[in-house]
């Protein structure tokens, strides 16, 4: 359940800002009463919101053991529901705050808050008749009771205040047994077999044996948040705290433990993340994010434990997310948020295992063009006929794609100019735009004979920052849907994005406010925003001039937006989730999934045009991922420079250091 960390004695500056944050939760009551069926087409395949509901402002939500209800507890009392979202009972109380079933599901237990302190009490409440029946106290020398815990045969019930844990026998009330801690306790968890307690302490996780009131296991690590024991009771996941303070409650690291031994198994570097809960097969673990700065501001991520995996970020909250809890047969999750609602997911059934595999078999023709130099990029004309590519060596090839042919070649000389970097085939099929090292970008119109005569030189970008070499120069080209106007974006840090009338090739529009160099530039199907990767993904309306959003990425380098509009991709180098590719959401600027590549240089994202494939291109191979359901469908043993998709999706066309060009396809299956 929820930790709460506050101290009645030496209260620092921190405690008080908790107490602060505590007390405003307290007096500023947000009635709510809302139930609905969100539309799913948002959300990953597997999971489906099925309910947001909340009263008041909550503090703690948990599932009754059957699994047929659940209870929330805020500033309107306890609230109990049918896992049908009917209200079977509320009962009537104030300040109360934690909160957690009995394993028969006929008691709750909760803890009180009063004024600037916990109360030294553990109240259990009979849930059918909505009174107290017992209230289990501390000597009040010994402080205050902030969590408690139900055994899991309920014979006893664990409570923890400074410096100590406190277990009741539930039949007769009597306090049996206490635990001295060495510093202050921060949460505590009962063992599957009811054989252990694991307990947060300053110096990490004590896995107390509770019949012969020692510790068995130390778990050293600063700064622990959240425990949940694996079903199993053979490992412990642990979340914690990057800061030197944890009341900012800023973890990213999720770990995994074995318990017999103490020795770490796995680490997850996730980002921020607060609760967490254990699925009840052991396969998944949830996690909350608390922390809204961060790039997974109030959601719910579920990963896959074997394999270290994200398989599916939930979301829709504005406010943190405070509570994880699956229901007992794993088949519904629970996650409650500081913005006063709850939410319960639906998990269906998977129809796969996470295990990644391979298309069964893919054929690939390779073009032998005669040419050593590096092929930069590569793009299909709309009939997806021919290809062409632009290389270090100032020229433009295209190519018949289904033998292989060289169809035409055209080149330009520069004094001291060292390559073309980046090409993109107009969707109407006639013009072909290109951008070098130079900072030029040149327009040559494929409807004038074989020549393919060089239509405009366009000059817009500072070319002072050509330096004789590949450093600095035009990073991406991208023609407008309507094939009207051509976006750039140069390395030059002024003048970053320019769109130019095609007939007059004069600069039409002009974005320069991100003061760094571009990687990349799209636009979206309609023509009407471009994203830019520049200090971020940066979106911009360009009938309005209007800036809409920048996504949250470390350091991104490729970018793609989905032919439907849906989703824009983008890699990430820098940080923590360095190789892995976001997708967001750029209605809401949210990350709808992060896809965990392994790869620490992913050098471009393409979309199928099925809107659900996305192709990674990394510096040993190329993968398929399945951005519903989160799956590497296939690895390519590709180790190309560039890609693209052809526009009917069936062929990838894959460019390389050594001039050479690859189209790999699915072979039928019988």
């Amino acid at each position: 359940m929820v930790n709460i960390l506050i101290t009645s004695k030496n209260m620092t500056k921190h405690d008080c800002w908790i107490l602060f944050n505590f007390l405003v939760i307290a007096l500023f009551q947000f009635p709510i009463a809302s139930l609905y069926a969100q539309d799913s087409n948002d959300l990953p395949t597997h999971y489906r919101e099925v309910i947001e509901i909340g009263k008041g402002s909550l503090t703690d939500v948990d599932w009754r053991p059957d699994g047929e209800a659940f209870a929330t507890i805020g500033s309107q009392g306890i609230w109990i529901y049918t896992n049908q979202f009917d209200d079977i009972s509320h009962i009537e109380l104030s300040d109360h705050h934690n909160l957690e079933w009995n394993p028969n599901g006929t008691q709750i237990a909760t803890t009180k808050l009063l004024q600037q302190s916990w109360d030294n009490k553990i109240y259990i409440w009979d849930v059918d008749s909505g009174i107290s029946s017992s209230i289990l106290e501390v000597p009040e020398d010994q402080g205050y009771v902030s969590q408690t815990a139900w055994s899991p045969d309920g014979n006893f019930i664990a409570g923890i205040g400074f410096q100590r844990v406190w277990l009741w026998d539930t039949f007769n009330g009597e306090l049996t047994k206490t635990f001295l801690i060495e510093g202050s306790t921060f949460g505590l968890s009962w063992s599957p077999d009811g054989s252990l307690l694991a307990v947060i302490s300053d110096t990490g996780v004590e896995l107390w044996d509770v019949t012969n009131e020692q510790i068995l296991t130390t778990i050293e690590l600063s700064l622990v948040l959240k425990i949940a024991w694996s079903p199993n009771g053979s490992q412990i996941a642990t979340v914690s705290g990057r800061p030197s303070d944890r009341t900012l409650v800023t973890a990213n690291f999720l770990r995994i433990w074995d318990t017999n031994t103490g020795e770490l198994i796995l680490v997850i570097q996730s980002g921020s993340m607060g609760p967490i809960d254990w699925s009840p097969d052991g396969t998944m673990i949830a996690t909350g994010s608390n922390y809204s700065t961060l790039p997974y501001p109030n959601s719910v991520a579920v990963w896959d434990v074997a394999m270290g995996l994200k398989l599916t970020n939930l979301g829709g909250y504005t406010e943190d997310v405070f509570v994880v809890d699956w229901s007992p047969d794993g088949s519904q999750l629970l996650s409650a948020s500081q913005d006063n609602t709850i939410r319960l997911w639906q998990v269906s059934e998977l129809d796969d295992s996470y295990d990644f595999y391979r298309f069964p078999a893919w054929e690939n023709e390779l073009f032998n063009p005669g040419y050593m130099s590096s092929v930069s990029s590569i793009d299909w004309n709309p009939e997806g006929t021919q290809l062409v590519s632009v290389d270090g060596d100032n020229d433009i090839r295209i190519w018949d794609s289904d033998s292989g042919e060289l169809v035409n070649m055209f080149a330009y000389s520069t004094a001291n100019f060292q390559g073309i970097g980046t090409v993109d085939w107009s969707p109407n099929g006639r013009y072909i735009a290109d951008g070098g090292a130079d900072n030029l970008v040149r327009i040559w119109d494929t409807n004038q004979g074989v020549e393919f005569p060089l239509r405009h030189t366009l000059s817009g970008h500072d070319r002072s920052l050509y330096l004789g070499s590949n450093i600095g120069g035009i990073e991406s080209v991208a023609w407008s849907p309507d094939n009207t106007r051509l976006a750039s974006a140069a390395y030059d840090g002024n003048v970053i994005i320019c769109d130019w009338d095609i007939e007059t090739g004069e600069i039409f529009h002009v974005l320069d406010d991100l003061g760094a160099f571009i990687t990349s530039v799209i636009w979206n199907p309609d023509g009407s925003q471009i994203a830019a990767i520049g200090g971020g993904v940066r979106i911009w309306n360009v009938i309005t001039d209007d800036f809409i959003d920048r996504l949250p990425c470390g350091l991104c380098n490729a970018i793609a937006w989905s032919s439907d509009g849906r989703w824009i991709a983008a890699s990430d180098l820098g940080g923590e989730l360095a190789g892995a590719v976001h997708i967001y959401n750029p209605q809401s600027g949210a990350i709808y999934r992060d896809i965990i590549t392994g790869i620490r240089s992913v050098s471009q994202v393409a979309w199928n045009t099925d809107n659900q494939t996305l192709a990674v291109l990394g510096e040993e191979n190329i993968q398929l991922w399945d951005i519903t359901s989160g799956e590497r469908l296939a690895t390519i043993d590709d180790q190309g420079r560039t890609m693209a998709w052809s526009p009917d999706g069936t062929q990838l066309a894959v460019g390389h250091v050594d001039g050479t060009i690859t189209i790999w396809e699915r072979e039928e299956q019988d």
